[in-house]
């Protein structure tokens, strides 16, 4: 296989990657906001854009429109999964009266590990213990309205772009951020940046040479300055 034709097929993979976990978190996209066994009812949307990660079920069910979702086994909320949604991993719900406690849970910084991963193959792996954590959510909401989103072409081109050389042995240069809940139970995507010139870029995709005559090139987000000067140093302190 030609390099620019696994570029190609690479690029799709991402994509495709990028679009599952943006598809169905908050009781969207075929997954229905609640779900109720007739005497309790439970509810979606407590972890916002995160993403069910690991998780066992007991064999406990609620059936709903033809649709089981079994308990999850957790030491602290009563909670429910079912394979619903355009995420591969379905969606969750929590009891009714333990919603507000559950969304404050998910949301306080301290319950959860931040990690950083370099290189496709990987190369390093690391616990980010003293990360900033306003800052780490600012990465995160900077992704969110700026990756790429193949459900939504409008989006798509108004993201503000930027047309780069493609990097030489760029899987070896690839750049992950994510956070895990202490339970194990959530994490959010590892969306994909990459360190150019002492700046930090979030991947929008690889163009393989497709769509500019053969020529590969790196189809990319800037961050803005306040964030590239706070991650490209924890990165290089890191390699």
């Amino acid at each position: 296989m030609k390099r620019n034709q696994f570029i190609s097929l690479l690029a799709l993979s991402l994509l495709l990657a990028i679009a599952l976990p943006l598809a169905g978190c908050k009781g969207l996209y075929g997954a229905p906001d609640s779900i109720s066994n007739g005497e309790k009812s439970y509810l979606t949307g407590f972890y916002g854009e995160m993403i069910p990660q690991e998780f066992s079920r007991t064999a406990q069910t609620i059936t709903v429109n033809g649709e089981d979702y079994r308990r999850v086994k957790h030491k602290r909320f009563e909670l429910y999964h079912g394979y619903v949604g355009l995420y591969s991993n379905g969606t969750i719900y929590c009891a009714e009266d333990q919603f507000e406690e559950a969304s404050l849970y998910y949301a306080d910084p301290e319950n959860f590990t931040y990690h950083l991963v370099v290189g496709n193959p990987v190369t390093v792996s690391a616990t980010l213990k003293d990360v900033d954590y306003q800052r780490f959510e600012e990465l995160l909401d900077f992704v969110s309205k700026n990756a790429y989103d193949p459900f939504d072409p409008l989006h798509n081109s108004l993201v503000e772009k930027v047309t780069l050389p493609m990097p030489e042995d760029y899987g070896d240069g690839e750049i992950h951020f994510f956070k895990t809940s202490k339970d194990d139970l959530f994490t959010t995507e590892g969306n994909t940046f990459h360190i150019v010139e002492d700046e930090m870029y979030l991947l929008f995709y690889y163009d393989g040479g497709a769509d500019s005559d053969g020529i590969e090139k790196m189809i990319a987000v800037k961050l803005p300055e306040e964030l590239s000067e706070y991650f490209v140093p924890l990165v290089q302190e890191h390699l």
